[in-house]
């Protein structure tokens, strides 16, 4: 079992959970063969992730891990995101949050 975004789910996958939409209501049950049209339900509800049977964590993808990146890599990409939040109040601890989540996704993006 794994997590999948949506976008990389296809037919033919096959559920590990219900997948439900942002209130709650079941749109697809545990163990079912998924096909076009339910991916295209999905995504009209806007469903980001699918727990997908066979489906590796390794194959879940987003920002690598603070470890497993250099610390000159880091200072490069935070310096090309401050002029973004060059008007945010970067003590908020929410901002702070923002920029150090940006960061890492902007290292694996390069």
């Amino acid at each position: 079992m794994g997590i999948l975004r949506i976008d990389q789910v296809t037919s033919g996958m096959v559920t590990a959970g219900d997948v439900r939409a942002y209130n709650g209501r079941l749109l697809i049950a545990s163990g079912k063969e998924l096909t076009g049209n339910q991916l295209m339900i999905l995504r009209t509800w806007g469903v980001q992730e699918v727990d997908i049977v066979g489906a590796g964590v390794e194959e879940r993808s987003g920002p690598p891990s603070p470890q497993a990146v250099s610390h000159e890599q880091l200072e490069l990409a935070g310096e090309r995101l401050e002029p973004l939040f060059s008007l945010a109040n970067r003590e908020h601890s929410a901002v702070r949050e923002l920029f150090r989540l940006a960061v890492l996704k902007k290292v694996g993006d390069v």
